[in-house]
């Protein structure tokens, strides 16, 4: 796996790739208690977008514009969504 960060790259990630990050981070944090994983979820997103960067703010940003379109990126994120709220709940 290639860890070298092009910042410019953001907009056009592999949202595949991003789908299917999320879903292995969902299933890791599905045995702790809700306060846990929010919170989790967070210091880990700042700290990452720390060392390469970038504005919190940006990422929200673009994955937003992308949950937004119907396209294939946003068909990932949609399954994200679903996974979530089906596996979240327990």
């Amino acid at each position: 796996m290639n860890n070298t960060f092009d910042k410019d790259k953001l907009n056009n990630a592999d949202f595949r790739m991003v789908g299917q990050g999320g879903m292995g981070v969902i299933s890791r944090l599905q045995s702790f208690r809700p306060e846990v994983r929010i919170l989790a979820l967070a210091a880990v997103f700042a700290q990452v977008c720390e060392l390469y960067k970038v504005r919190p703010t940006e990422a929200m940003e673009i994955v937003g514009r992308v949950n937004a379109e119907k396209s294939v990126k946003s068909d990932e994120l949609r399954a994200v969504t679903q996974y979530i709220r089906k596996e979240m709940k327990k």
